[in-house]
């Protein structure tokens, strides 16, 4: 019996870890200064309703979410990934376009 508990508490904790996961798509991610960009494009998706997440994988094996303070460190060179729920990636993505603005055109030398 005591051996089949530990069976299923291992088994649910593997299903919280999938779930936890699961249903997230990394649309961007950056080293250091590069993370202020993924702090804007983080509160301007939250701003157009959303689901994302900034995640530090620096402290990976404690699960960290980022805070803003520590985002925009310009020293800072622990690697940032900003992620979206996959039923938001379509709208998301356009977004994320109409932020960037146009691509500058290859024959374009101004």
């Amino acid at each position: 019996m005591g051996i089949l508990l530990i069976f299923l508490v291992l088994l649910a904790a593997c299903y919280f870890l999938y779930r936890r996961n699961a249903g997230w798509t990394t649309v961007s991610s950056g080293l250091g200064p590069d993370a202020r960009r993924l702090e804007d494009y983080y509160r301007y998706l939250k701003s157009k309703s959303i689901r994302c997440r900034l995640k530090s994988n620096a402290d990976s094996h404690l699960g960290t979410i980022q805070t803003a303070a520590a985002a925009v460190d310009p020293h800072n060179n622990e690697h940032l990934q900003l992620d979206v729920h996959t039923q938001d990636i379509n709208k998301a993505s356009e977004l994320l376009q109409l932020l960037q603005g146009p691509e500058p055109h290859a024959g374009d030398t101004r």
